[in-house]
């Protein structure tokens, strides 16, 4: 556990991140296909919808980073829902000390 303390100076711990929440390194897949694709596709000298491919494959990768993060954070209340519904989601006041 990782103990971090507040502005007020109380202690809080905060849990690791589970491995039923490993769905959030989708998020790097946007980031990766920036950082490896765009040196592969430098090279391509072709236009889609009239914007040469360098640029078309940014912009899709920005497109697909929006359509990452939407789907993360519905797999995060769906998550969050069904923990409620369970009882096992964290009380809002859970790891504080008096």
């Amino acid at each position: 556990m990782l103990r971090v303390l507040s502005r007020a100076g109380k202690r809080f711990t905060l849990r690791a991140m589970s491995r039923s929440r490993a769905y959030r390194l989708l998020a790097l897949v946007p980031a990766l296909a920036l950082l490896v694709g765009v040196p592969l596709v430098n090279g391509v000298h072709r236009y889609v919808l009239g914007l040469p491919f360098l640029l078309f494959w940014i912009v899709a990768c920005v497109l697909l980073a929006s359509v990452v993060m939407a789907l993360i954070g519905v797999l995060d209340r769906r998550r969050d829902a069904a923990s409620e519904r369970l009882g096992t989601a964290p009380r809002a006041n859970e790891g504080r000390r008096p």
